[in-house]
């Protein structure tokens, strides 16, 4: 049965091709009939799973048998088994030829054409006459089924010689001419009989490989050609001669002047649409059809007659616009699952409830199948529907449900249709994550069978006609049981489904008229089920591909069968003989959890679409495993390039050899050659909104922006920017009769004909009015417009202006010259002084500005570079031009950032004084009397250059003066401003804007009584800026000596400890026991001195998160119950900070907290908050918190959802932005206001990332074995570069933008280095024994512990050593933790622990670590060993205060005898001044938790729950006796 031939029957007679004397018409043509020799890396562990693919063992038994007998010359018994083969049903793999894929039908054929003369002629004589006798009837009949049953079966025979050569004219006569080449090639190598043919076949074969461009094929034809002649004349069959080529002369030019050159564009264009992407090859264009703004007709696909007489059930049209607002704005790749088809005058449709017939002209509905969707209405009547806290993110059954059929089921959303019948594939049910957990392996309609149905329509009325499908067992014959996965492609009589049953995948071949079976073929067995109904296997759940719409493409053929599983098949459609199998190893196996997986909020299979695309002798595939796109040979499946998927979403179109390709945010040209870039750059588009078609040199792709986009195919040009005026978005488009239609997940809408636009131009031409005129003028340029004639269309636009100028008229001039000029600026650079004046708003000031400064900045006109990137910067709407969305986001001041970014990294030293020289100007000009608003306007658009600084320091002026005059409540606002423009100054090279800033900083810190802090900035202008004139008329080291003189300062920044200095008095018993419910908060990764050991709680009512210094004192209280924060029932939370600020991260949710600058009731500045699950907050929202990491500056809290999927990271924080993980979101947000500035997609959930303001260093979860990271721009997201780690090292530690590496072993040492990721330049690097363990603090310190006992502390930015002492040698060294607080550091050496009998140990809680080794007391100021001790199986809790004069540690002792009194704790107390044990002792709690209570009035410290009291005065204080409750 050869596909190829029907091919042609879909086509306009007008575009047939036909062979008349000379002239032939061919295309595309590789040689056929071979095998694709899979490699056996494909599969894991190098397996060949051939038990994958079908294989009988009867038929292999039978053909070993045939090659046994016939080497035994015993044709009478041999050559029948084979010929049983190639009249069997079906194929098989051969099993018997080695390792790889063959088919069991070529074999057989094999066998049969390397037969000996008397093999042939008993099988000439057996099965001529049969074979003649078909031939007969097939050419009376003109039955072309018949003729290729004779190829099928008898190929072998004269008559299978007869009937291949009849049919391949039959394809070469209308344009099919690779199909009639495959066949005509396997003549003339395979069959004794082909000489009969000749010349005429070899000619023919000549002439398709010129055609095909395989001009050495085509001379060697031609060479055979000249020898069959002797060189002489060729004659035609119609007897015309022609005079063959000369000794010496190009056969390959004589055959060229005699062919000419094809063009078959017309023949891919469909009157039509009749199934998803019009035809068979999956790459068809429309009949000549536009778009226009307003739609002819809408029809809502959701307001159902039975849903509008039920006022009871749920808004779906609300839902829907919630639930497609909410994707669209967090997820990328967010396109209608429905995809409407017309066949002759009746649209037919897809809603939620059935089918319907829609009138072509009018939209008026002519029909609908009585056949509704049972699982629609009982998801209606669901109690569970309920939900009040809506607001886009999916989470009642309902709301699954309908996220899935509008976004995600192309199973249902696919229709196809022969002209006379329609089919769908019904009840295909839905998975709707724990919803299903109670209805699994119940036969119901809610459950995820594994069955569905096919069924068929007719056209005209939608009458009900057949069905097959169905639960297991109700009816055999029609196929119950099996699982449909797409629409049928319907073929000239014939219908392909591809269907599966128990995870075995087949092509069903069916009468369209029927439903009954013409032939089948098994493909492939699958390792993962769809559904667990009737069945034992508890294998996990393959669930995505029930809703991926899976169809059969066909092309010269060759069937090719994807089975979203990994494997896609091809087979030769006139034998029936599997040709090539392509498989790929799945990146991730399923997971028990897939199945009832939140899959309705992402898109989980990447691709937007999986049919195969046949362009000539090439396939494309959408690998959904792979996730890569991949290029074929169609008839033998040698894999000829592939390439990752990136963020394509689908294929647009081929087109003279370019492959285009749609992603979230561009549209870019591959070359179907190698799939290298065929354009220089990418067109950058908005999102699709839908996916586009194909008119004639014309794509049309509706977007997000509520436009139609007209791109013309050649370069990419976006010829015109329809804005369609409907309330919804335009959707999958179709088109039939010169009209486009388009389906979106509520309704379906048709647009103007062709036809009726051009009887409006020849109307309003007639007309004498100027308007009229206009009007026609214009809809004359759009028609040349949507064809691809620019030329002609800016004429009649610029007439149609001339005559009367409209806003439409403008728009679209205007549109269409930016997009002239972004794509050409050379070309239509002259016409920039007239497009200025035609801008109609503020989105096409700021496109037209963006293409000037772009292209003079590529050009080196650096003046009028910055002109119009500063004309950009002083539009109105600069921070709130665009709305962040799924898919790429750059906000406009950071787009101008990243420019001149580029351009600085570029301009050489002439240019950067021309720089220079441009601001400085400019500064002078206009902003040295500017105000406060206009300077940061400026700043945020350019701030990063070194040019800018007088601006800065202008501003910071700005801002001090009005500071003085501020009221209470606005000085907060001004201060953190003001401190957030010093800290970029701090950044600047300039010696004296750098010492400025650190000098002003300081001062404010003194202000605020934060002397640790203006502390360590003051030692920085010492260092740093000694000689420096910083403030004052002073320099960094008068400044400094000056504040550190102060008395008032040196008692503030050295005071002693409030603690006295006499040993600790211990009492017990004294009090009541306490109650603690609070949950600790923990200041993770690296802190300064506003939060060296700070400690967080959140209080017992969970309404107030608590603040207390190191030694206990109470800094402040935020409310957290009046900003609206929930939190979570979790046992512990983290935390980080940068400079002032503090993240507080409860994992369902973080915020920002401006700790100095607070409110007037002395409560931190709540300055934003954000949620980490997509949504709004709701009561299904479940999260766990996990925590790791031994140190607390390498400490992570992981956060999962109920599914156990991972949320995403908080990143860097820096004083412009704070970057986190929102699903596969990277978000820079503003980190004063939380603003978005810009947004990357494509991230896997468990990346992490970090950096500065300037550049942004990502790291995925596979990196940390192939240590490899991506620097992108701090500016606007993009890719800068990426590096490798060298062979043998590994990331230990990353901050700011550096990290922390150590290299591999070389003679006993290991290289430990800090490396610059921007610059890939070494900061510091040494040494270290291999057996060297290290850890980090929290204050920039590595501290090392080397097998002799010398430790260790280096500064870890510079590498320069701080501390060294001499410990006990320590050669078997678990681990090393650095602890510190304000006068020492505390470095524990964890050591074996020797167990003892019958006694073992556990923490004493969640946030308590287990030790075992030596105690090291470190003093900071003067780096000497103060005291060292042993402490044996204790733990370290760090929720303690670590400024205490005391540590506590607790341990539980498990000893397999159950108690009574709680757990066994051994409780010990090491005065910290001394290293002196305060307590030791064993006692029992029933709270698996201690925490230190300190009362700095009296000098005392509880330790609870243990009631001990810990007393510091001379003489001690007995505390009263509680008194007891009277009986």
């Amino acid at each position: 049965m050869l596909f190829a031939s029907d091919a042609t029957r879909l086509l306009p007679e007008r575009t047939r091709c036909f062979l008349y004397g000379g002239m032939l018409i061919l295309s595309l043509l590789l040689p056929g009939f071979c095998f694709g020799q899979e490699s056996l890396d494909a599969w894991p562990n190098g397996r060949d799973q051939l038990e994958l693919f079908p294989a009988s063992r009867q038929f292999s038994k039978r053909y070993q048998d045939a090659r046994q007998l016939i080497d035994e010359k015993n044709y009478s018994a041999g050559i029948p088994e084979l010929q049983a083969i190639l009249d069997a049903p079906e194929d098989f793999v051969a099993i018997d030829r080695g390792v790889g894929f063959h088919s069991l039908k070529r074999a057989a054929e094999d066998q049969l054409a390397a037969l000996p003369p008397d093999g042939k002629k008993y099988y000439s004589v057996q099965y001529g006459p049969t074979a003649e006798q078909m031939l007969r009837e097939a050419r009376e009949q003109d039955n072309q089924d018949l003729l290729r049953e004779v190829v099928r079966r008898f190929f072998h025979t004269q008559a299978g010689a007869e009937a291949a050569y009849t049919l391949g004219s039959y394809y070469y006569e209308r344009g099919d001419l690779p199909a009639a080449a495959q066949l005509w090639e396997s003549l003339s190598e395979r069959h004794d009989l082909a000489i009969e043919k000749e010349p005429h076949l070899t000619f023919k074969l000549a002439v398709a490989w010129y055609h095909l461009g395989n001009l050495g094929k085509s001379r060697q034809s031609l060479m055979k050609l000249a020898r069959e002649t002797n060189g002489t004349d060729y004659v035609f069959p119609n007897g015309k001669k022609v005079a063959l080529f000369q000794e010496g002369q190009n056969p390959v030019a004589w055959l060229s002047q005699l062919v000419g050159t094809l063009d078959l564009k017309g023949a891919r264009e469909q009157s039509d649409w009749t199934l998803y992407r019009g035809n068979a090859e999956r790459i068809a264009s429309a009949e000549f059809a536009v778009p226009s703004s307003k739609p002819e007709w809408q029809f809502s696909t959701i307001r159902d007659p039975f849903l509008q007489n039920n006022p009871n059930l749920p808004p779906l049209e609300a839902i829907l616009q919630k639930l497609g607002d909410f994707r669209r704005k967090h997820l990328s790749g967010v396109l209608p699952a429905a995809s409407p088809i017309v066949a002759g005058d009746t649209v037919v449709v897809r809603t939620h409830n059935n089918l319907k017939g829609l009138d072509l002209r009018s939209g008026k509905l002519k029909w609908e199948t009585t056949v509704s969707d049972a699982l629609f209405r009982e998801m209606l009547k669901d109690p569970q529907n309920s939900d009040e806290e809506f607001l886009g993110t999916p989470q009642t059954p309902l709301q699954k449900y309908l996220t899935q059929r509008a976004w995600q089921d192309y199973t249902v959303g696919h229709l196809s249709s022969d002209g006379k019948l329609v089919f769908s594939v019904e009840n295909v049910g839905f998975i709707g994550g724990f919803y299903h957990f109670s209805r699994e392996d119940q036969e119901s309609v809610l459950s995820p069978n594994s069955y569905n149905r096919l069924m068929a329509f007719e056209v005209d009325t939608g009458k009900f006609v057949w069905e097959l499908g169905g639960p297991r067992l109700q009816n055999p014959i029609n196929y119950s049981g099996h699982y449909f996965l797409g629409p049928p492609l319907p073929l000239n009589g014939k219908l392909y489904a591809l269907a599966e049953e128990g995870r075995e995948f087949r092509l069903l071949v069916l009468d369209p008229q029927t439903g009954k079976t013409l032939w089948t073929q098994s493909l492939f067995r699958s390792e993962y089920p769809i559904a667990r109904d009737y069945t034992t296997d508890r294998r996990p759940l393959d669930h995505i591909r029930r809703r991926m719409g899976l169809s059969p493409s066909l092309a010269h053929g060759v069937l090719v069968c994807p089975t979203g599983s990994g494997c896609t098949v091809g087979i030769n459609a006139v034998t029936r003989q599997l040709l090539w199998r392509n498989v790929e190893p799945r990146r991730n196996a399923i997971t028990s959890y897939a199945a009832f997986s939140r899959d309705a909020n992402e898109n989980a299979e990447g691709w937007a679409e999986f049919a195969p695309l046949i362009v000539g002798d090439r396939v494309l595939l959408e690998s959904r495993t792979g996730q890569n796109l991949k290029c074929l040979d169609l008839f033998d499946g040698r894999l000829i390039w592939s390439r990752p998927r990136q963020e394509y979403l689908f294929i647009a179109s081929v087109q003279d050899g370019n492959i285009l390709m749609v992603g979230p945010g561009s549209i870019e040209a591959l070359k179907l050659s190698d799939g290298s870039p065929a354009w220089p750059k990418a067109q950058k588009i908005p999102a699709p909104s839908g996916r586009g078609i194909v008119v004639r040199d014309t794509y049309f792709l509706p977007v997000d922006t509520g436009e139609i986009l007209s791109i013309r195919l050649d370069d990419g040009l976006i010829l015109a920017r329809t804005r369609i005026e409907t309330d919804t978005l335009v959707g999958n488009l179709s088109a039939g009769s010169g009209m486009l239609v388009a389906q979106n997940e509520t309704e379906v809408v048709g647009f103007r004909s062709a036809a009726s636009i051009i009887e409006q131009i020849r109307l309003a031409s007639q007309s004498d009015q100027p308007a009229k005129q206009a009007e026609a003028e214009l809809l004359r340029g759009e028609l040349y417009l949507y064809s691809g004639n620019v030329k002609q269309a800016l004429a009649k636009i610029e007439r149609s202006i001339e005559i009367k100028p409209t806003i439409r008229a403008r728009r679209l001039y205007a549109d269409m010259m930016l997009e002239s000029l972004d794509h050409d600026f050379s070309q239509y650079e002259s016409q920039i002084s007239k497009i200025e004046p035609l801008l109609v708003d503020e989105n096409q000031q700021r496109r037209f500005f963006q293409i000037l400064a772009t292209n003079y900045q590529s050009k080196g006109n650096l003046k009028a570079a910055l002109e119009n990137y500063l004309k950009l910067s002083e539009l109105k709407n600069l921070f709130s031009t665009e709305t962040a969305k799924g898919g790429v986001f750059v906000r406009t001041d950071r787009w101008i950032r990243s420019q001149l970014e580029l351009l600085m990294v570029r301009a050489n030293e002439e240019q950067r004084q021309e720089i220079d020289a441009f601001f400085s100007s400019y500064y002078t000009n206009h902003l040295a009397s500017a105000g406060q608003v206009e300077l940061q306007r400026f700043l945020k658009c350019c701030g990063n250059l070194p040019a800018t600084r007088q601006a800065r320091m202008l501003l910071v002026e700005r801002l001090t003066q009005e500071l003085k005059t501020a009221s209470p409540g606005k000085q907060s606002v001004l201060r953190r401003q003001l401190m957030q423009q010093l800290e970029q100054l701090r950044n600047s090279a300039q010696p004296v804007s750098a010492s400025f800033a650190t000098a002003r900083l300081a001062e404010i810190y003194v202000s605020l009584n934060q002397y640790a802090q203006a502390e360590e900035l003051l030692q920085e202008l010492k260092t740093k800026w000694p000689d420096v004139i910083c403030l004052d008329g002073k320099s960094g080291r008068q400044v400094a000596e000056s504040w550190q003189s102060d008395p008032e300062f040196q008692k503030q920044s050295r005071s002693r400890s409030v603690w006295p200095d006499y040993p600790a008095q211990v009492y017990r018993d004294e009090q009541s026991k306490g109650q603690n419910t609070s949950l600790p908060v923990e200041i993770i990764g690296l802190t300064n001195p506003l939060f060296e050991n700070h400690r967080l709680e959140v209080g017992p009512a969970k309404e107030q998160l608590l603040a207390f210094d190191g030694a206990g004192k109470p800094l402040w209280t935020f409310s957290l119950a009046e900003a609206g924060i929930e939190v979570p029932q979790q046992p512990f939370f983290s935390a980080r900070v940068f400079e002032n600020y503090l993240v507080v991260n409860f994992g369902a949710e973080f915020f920002v907290l401006d700790t100095i600058n607070r409110k007037t009731d002395g409560q931190p500045t709540l300055l934003w908050k954000q949620r980490m699950i997509a949504g709004p907050p709701s009561l299904r929202d479940y999260i766990s918190i996990e925590r790791s990491g031994l140190a607390p500056v390498l400490r992570e809290y992981i956060t999962r959802n109920s599914d156990r999927e991972q949320l995403g990271r908080i990143g860097t924080i820096n004083s412009e932005f704070l970057c986190y993980q929102l699903g596969s979101e990277l978000i820079a947000a503003d980190l004063l206001t939380g603003e978005i500035l810009w947004k990357r997609q494509g991230l896997p959930n468990n990346s992490w990332h970090f950096g500065d303001a300037e550049h942004v260093i990502l790291m995925t979860s596979q990196s940390r074995t192939e240590p490899r990271y991506v620097v992108r721009s701090g500016q606007n997201g993009e890719s800068v570069n990426a590096f490798k780690l060298k062979p043998g090292h590994s990331a230990i530690f990353a901050f700011e933008r550096y990290l922390l590496t150590l290299g591999p072993p070389a003679d006993d040492t290991r290289r430990l280095e800090l490396r610059d990721l921007v610059s890939d330049e070494v900061v510091w690097s040494f040494e270290i024994n291999k057996d060297t363990n290290y850890t980090l603090g929290q204050n920039y310190e590595i501290a090392m512990v080397a097998a002799d006992g010398t430790i260790s502390i280096r500064d870890l930015r510079t590498g320069e050593q701080k501390v060294e002492v001499k410990g006990q040698a320590a050669p078997n060294v678990m681990r090393v933790l650095l602890l510190e607080n304000k006068k020492q550091y505390l470095v524990f050496v964890s050591l074996p622990y020797v167990v003892k009998s019958r006694v073992t140990y556990r923490p004493l809680s969640m946030t308590s670590l287990l030790f075992n080794g030596m105690l090291y007391s470190i003093d900071r100021e003067t780096g000497e060993l103060m005291w060292s001790r042993m402490l044996e199986a204790q733990g370290i809790d760090f929720t303690q205060f670590f400024d205490l004069p005391v540590m506590t540690f607790g341990i539980r002792r498990v000893m397999g005898i159950s108690t009574s009194s709680g757990n066994q704790v051994d409780l010990e107390v090491i005065d910290l001044r001394d290293g002196s044990q305060v307590l030791k002792e064993t006692t029992s709690s029933n709270r698996l938790r201690t925490w230190v209570v300190p009362d700095l009035e009296k000098k005392d410290i509880l330790i609870e729950p243990f009631q001990i009291r810990l007393s510091f005065e001379e003489p001690p204080v007995v505390a009263p006796k509680p008194v007891a409750a009277p009986q």
